[in-house]
């Protein structure tokens, strides 16, 4: 048979578990735990960690190994043991004493054989229904979902019943008389008759209302509507930059071509009108041909390109 893991309560009523070999013998046990799950989530530790590597401490020289590991040791009596860590450094088993070191890696074998190990858990019972089996005979105990969700469809069966039972039974109506059927005709007819009037009353007032709707002029927030429903054309996409850089370099050169002529122009006219001397009216002349030049070359710059 596998090793398995046996789990009991101690004298002191908490739970500790234990792992037998194949031969029955206990290879390693656990520290006591106040609750059932915390006993469980133990064995489930080892099983987890059972695969780790060794570290031998009996050896002057050993290698040192990480978390989670065994460790190999001798106890007060020179025994040899072992005990389990778990990645956090806390031991999660320990084993018995071994005379020989062989038989302490053996004892490693098998926890690390008990990853698939069955629990055998003690501390677990179930009583039978003592009143539903009959002398000399036992029973499987039952399971106490299983009794509830018989108690639960009694119950349903019940409350159908009771509502099949609540049903009232159908009554049949009764028939009219020959006076009321003929008083009821003349009702129908005069009935039939008003409701023939309101409708051609209706109809002629719906013609009217779609005249009045078609001769009626459009209103300016009709034709506003209607102008916003034209769709719109894509304004142009605008130039790219080297486009524009050219476009300001050619304006530049313009600006100052025309800046040269004008400041010539202006050197020419106080030549001519014999206004050298006249400091103001020079400086006039030539502030003014300073702003024709840029502005010419603008105009040419904006227009032609």
């Amino acid at each position: 048979m596998p090793p398995k893991f046996q789990v009991y309560k101690d004298a002191a009523g908490k739970f500790r578990f234990r792992l037998r070999a194949e031969n029955n013998k206990i290879v390693a046990s656990g520290e006591a735990y106040e609750q059932h799950a915390s006993c469980i989530n133990g064995i489930r530790s080892i099983q987890r960690n059972s695969n780790s590597e060794i570290e031998d401490l009996t050896i002057a020289a050993g290698r040192k190994v990480s978390n989670p590991k065994y460790q190999i040791f001798k106890d007060t009596v020179g025994k040899f043991r072992f005990h389990l860590k778990a990645a956090n450094g806390e031991i999660i088993a320990q084993s018995e004493g071994y005379e020989t070191k062989d038989a302490c890696l053996n004892g490693i074998d098998v926890v690390k054989r008990s990853r698939d190990a069955q629990v055998d858990d003690s501390t677990v019972t179930v009583t039978p229904n003592v009143e539903s089996v009959a002398p000399g005979k036992t029973e499987e105990p039952k399971l106490a979902t299983e009794s509830t969700v018989a108690k639960t469809e009694t119950a349903s069966s019940v409350i159908k019943n009771e509502e099949l039972t609540s049903i009232p039974e159908a009554t049949t109506p009764a028939m009219p008389s020959v006076e009321s059927i003929n008083s009821g005709k003349a009702e129908d007819l005069t009935s039939t008759k008003e409701a023939v009037v309101a409708k051609t009353e209706t109809v002629s007032t719906e013609a009217k209302t779609e005249e009045l709707s078609q001769t009626r002029p459009i209103l300016p927030i009709e034709s506003e509507i209607a102008k916003a429903n034209v769709p719109v054309e894509a304004s142009p996409r605008p130039a790219s930059a080297l486009k524009e850089l050219v476009i300001s370099f050619i304006g530049l050169i313009i600006a100052l071509i025309f800046s040269a002529l004008a400041l010539g122009i202006a050197n020419w006219g106080i030549g001519v009108f014999g206004i050298a001397g006249d400091v103001p009216k020079a400086a006039a002349i030539v502030a003014v041909a300073i702003v024709i030049g840029p502005t010419i070359a603008a105009f040419a710059t904006k227009k032609y390109f």
